[in-house]
């Protein structure tokens, strides 16, 4: 991989005869070299969660390349069965992170926090998303099991 920055090749072409027009005999152009690549991580606190409790997400991002990459985003998108409680900025379904800049071979660690909400069990699972300058995006996914809320006990008997 090389680094980031511009690449230039210059051509030149000779006729052979007479050039009506020598000022196309030269063309340059000119290639961005993009920043490299940004990976995502991503774990939970837990594996299963009862609905009403809540649990974490640790979102690690890390810059591969040898230069800094510029103006990274983080997006964890939270589905139905988890709510913000807290991290980031919620932008809607979504709970976002921004770095001005993320050094070479650097990572920086973001964690959300969500509060399991259902009416049943079921498996939820979120997906994270991380775009800079330069570097596409790359998501990561957690699949979480949010468990029903616990069941009532039946009432004590009574007897007479």
């Amino acid at each position: 991989m090389r680094k980031p920055g511009t690449l230039t090749d210059t051509a030149a072409a000779t006729a052979l005869g007479p050039d009506p027009d020598p000022s196309t005999a030269h063309a340059t152009a000119v290639a961005r070299i993009l920043a490299g690549p940004l990976t995502i991580t991503k774990r939970a606190s837990a594996t299963h969660v009862r609905s009403g409790a809540t649990v974490s997400f640790a979102i690690r991002v890390t810059n591969q390349s040898t230069t800094a990459v510029h103006d990274v985003s983080v997006c964890d998108r939270l589905p139905a069965g988890l709510v913000h409680v807290s991290g980031g900025t919620v932008r809607g379904a979504e709970v976002c992170w921004t770095l001005r800049s993320l050094a070479s071979r650097r990572s920086h660690t973001f964690v959300v926090l969500a509060r399991a909400v259902s009416s049943r069990t079921r498996a939820v699972t979120n997906v994270a998303t991380v775009r800079g300058r330069g570097a596409g995006p790359r998501s990561a996914r957690t699949t979480v099991v949010v468990l029903g809320p616990a069941p009532t006990p039946p009432p004590p008997s009574v007897t007479g």
